[in-house]
């Protein structure tokens, strides 16, 4: 495994070529320079290299004067000291600084890319490691939001067994289309010829959906009835429509193949979540519980109030 950026922190311009030649590009590394203590702090605060190939004596500011300014910084990178001085003191005082190996000037390739290697091997395996828990981190809270999604179905569920008059259906799936969604707004409208009537609303001033009774004309809405078929649309495709919200999702509420309303959530804020397949998914199926739902009130107030 290569790429890694190393750095090199030294005055003699030709230890920079040496390296650069016969160490790092020949095995994929990408080096940075610094001609000098100074220098090679500053690079390596704003770039946070891999790795550092450190001089120990240098103008301006030596090798221990850097390793105590990185530490100063809270720079956990590792370093290799490069010296022609490598005494049993040196090596205690560099490994008490963070300095995971030393090598002595002059240096072979093989040498100094064993070095590396070397010291590269923990972080490589930090990396891994740091990648791994962000992984299943990211994966439980997509369980977690997978098992609030069926949460939320499973209560829409026992609605249609419950057999909840429409009025407190019609909010409870607003309520719920929010919920699962994250989104910011909520609907529920009835086909009515041209225009559709709206039944429920939850925008973001409330803490609830509540019911309404407002002729409306939402041309997503109508789309979405006359199809049968769920939309989502983005900022890009919402932008032919004045004063359209900056992403919205809208579910087809069907009965026997026929499409009598529409559920549908949105989000106004530019920095609001774009709603995905997924979401239309999720909406998809709460509108079919919620279709079944209604139909199923329907009837038993039919039958409770026969003309």
């Amino acid at each position: 495994m290569a790429g890694e950026t190393i750095l090199i922190v030294d005055d003699a311009q030709q230890n920079h070529h040496f390296l650069n030649d016969y160490v790092l590009l020949p095995n994929g590394f990408k080096p940075l320079s610094a001609r000098d203590g100074v220098e090679g702090l500053q690079m390596a605060i704003r770039h946070k290299p891999d790795l550092i190939l450190l001089d120990l004596n240098m103008p301006r500011m030596d090798g221990m004067q850097v390793l105590r300014e990185l530490g100063g910084h809270n720079l956990d990178m590792p370093v290799i000291l490069m010296t022609f001085h490598g005494s049993e003191d040196i090596a205690v005082e560099v490994y008490r600084l963070g300095v995971r190996d030393y090598v002595i000037k002059p240096f072979y390739p093989d040498e100094m890319l064993k070095a590396i290697e070397k010291s590269l091997a923990e972080t490589r395996l930090k990396r891994e490691k740091d990648t791994l828990i962000e992984r299943l981190t990211q994966a439980n809270r997509e369980l977690q939001s997978r098992v609030n999604e069926l949460n939320v179905l499973y209560g829409i569920g026992k609605s249609v067994v419950a057999l909840q008059p429409i009025d407190q259906l019609v909010t409870r799936l607003v309520d719920a289309a929010v919920q699962m969604t994250g989104a910011e707004e909520a609907y529920l409208m009835l086909a009515d010829g041209d225009k559709q009537a709206l039944r429920a609303v939850k925008r973001a001033d409330m803490p609830r959906a509540q019911l309404v009774q407002a002729s409306v004309v939402d041309p997503i809405a109508a789309q979405v009835i006359k199809s049968g078929r769920p939309i989502v649309l983005d900022a890009e495709k919402l932008k032919r429509i004045p004063g359209s919200p900056h992403s919205a999702a809208y579910a087809p509420l069907v009965i026997q193949d026929r499409a009598f309303g529409a559920l549908g959530v949105r989000n106004i804020k530019a920095d609001s979540i774009t709603f995905t397949q997924n979401h239309g998914a999720l909406l998809s199926a709460l509108s079919d519980y919620g279709a079944i739902a209604m139909e199923n009130a329907r009837n038993l107030e039919r039958r409770s109030n026969p003309s």
